[in-house]
């Protein structure tokens, strides 16, 4: 379908110039996609986020609350 999750910020960019894109991911998986966003979150709150993508990530989560408090706040 697509090489990474990183391409797709990059079409998100590309195809509809937003004023910024937060992603938030838990595994290794995201890393391309908190390397391409404006702002990234490494979440652990259903699990540990994996150690790489906490050293990539702009902020490190582990509550759900404090997730969507910081969500809001990026409006």
């Amino acid at each position: 379908l697509f090489p990474d999750k990183g391409w797709v910020i990059e079409q998100l960019k590309h195809l509809y110039s937003p004023n910024k894109i937060v992603a938030v991911g838990d595994g290794h998986n995201d890393i391309p996609m908190l390397e391409k966003a404006d702002v990234s979150i490494a979440y652990s709150g259903t699990h540990f986020a994996n150690s790489q993508l906490q050293s990539i990530a702009d902020h490190c989560i582990d509550d759900e609350e404090k997730l969507c408090t910081f969500l809001i706040q990026q409006l």
